[in-house]
């Protein structure tokens, strides 16, 4: 995997209706890099700046006067930046995706995108096809179904499908499977990470589950008033449940448990992401069998 930042911000201050009585700070200096074939988890309790931050990352909203947004280098501050270029580049899937759909047929709807583009017919159908296959739709049975007549969750992954038709070098997930049921929502994920492996697409996820996050994505951030008030990888974050517990969150139901176990001297401290991994932990502090060595850790080893 690159070094190279794909994303990179710095200093990112924003308010809303800036200059008003009604102005409200959103963000307060953060500082974030998204590197090139990454996972990368934004977490935060409600109102911390999670949302108002991803919205940066493709130029829906622009820095204040302080503070700089890069993508692959191009200023997000410039005005003379190609934001066309931007929009393909990054794919941002909103909280509630389905009000994403406005064509009258789940093709054209997918097929929205590449069309803006210029892209020619037959390209454009494997691009739906292709996105189609990645979130779990069948082409033939969907592609001339009419929106209106989906399930919640099939809208969900139609709109997936139609920011995954532009085919981006990152793409970003704003709580964008909540909607989902827990089968769904798990399908969705694995779906997510076999493009991750597959086409190198860089992931970035922000969610309420930290299940979901340790399973997930390999960094994350913890925002806390528009700040950054943790990060480092999943494991370092969570080896820390007090602090993170008093930004208003929790770490997963096995971390915490290995926690209270360590705390007795019952483990040596090793964070499990995983119920397997959590039960290797406690098979071996029962001595039944050892751990495999460096199954687990307190650093970036995942």
């Amino acid at each position: 995997m690159s070094q190279q930042p794909m994303i990179r911000v710095s200093e990112l201050h924003f308010a809303y209706l800036r200059g008003t009585p009604m102005e409200v700070t959103a963000l307060r200096g953060i500082c974030l890099e998204v590197r090139r074939g990454e996972r990368v988890g934004i977490i935060g309790r409600a109102g911390s700046g999670k949302s108002t931050l991803v919205q940066h990352f493709n130029g829906l909203l622009r820095p204040d006067s302080t503070g700089q947004v890069l993508v692959a280098g191009s200023d997000l501050g410039d005005p003379a930046t190609d934001f066309r270029r931007i929009h393909q580049q990054i794919g941002l899937v909103f909280q509630t995706p389905e009000q994403q759909l406005f064509e009258r047929l789940v093709g054209d709807d997918i097929a929205f995108g590449p069309k803006q583009l210029g892209i020619e017919r037959p390209e454009r159908r494997e691009r739906v096809r292709w996105a189609m296959e990645m979130v779990g739709l069948d082409f033939d049975a969907f592609k001339d179904r009419l929106t209106l007549s989906l399930s919640g969750g099939e809208m969900r992954k139609v709109a997936v499908a139609g920011v995954l038709a532009l085919r981006p070098e990152v793409l970003v997930l704003d709580e964008s499977t909540s909607g989902l049921d827990p089968s769904s929502r798990r399908e969705m994920l694995r779906r997510l990470d076999r493009l991750h492996h597959e086409e190198n697409t860089t992931l970035v996820l922000v969610s309420s589950s930290m299940e979901e996050i340790a399973e997930h994505v390999d960094r994350v951030y913890v925002l806390e008033n528009g700040s950054v008030a943790m990060h480092g990888s999943v494991r370092e974050v969570f080896a820390h449940p007090e602090q993170v517990r008093k930004l208003g969150l929790d770490v997963p139901q096995v971390t915490a448990i290995a926690h209270e176990l360590a705390l007795v001297g019952l483990t040596d401290g090793s964070v499990p992401l995983s119920v397997p991994e959590g039960a290797e932990l406690l098979l071996a502090a029962l001595g039944l069998h050892s751990a495999q060595p460096g199954a687990l850790g307190t650093g970036d080893a995942r």
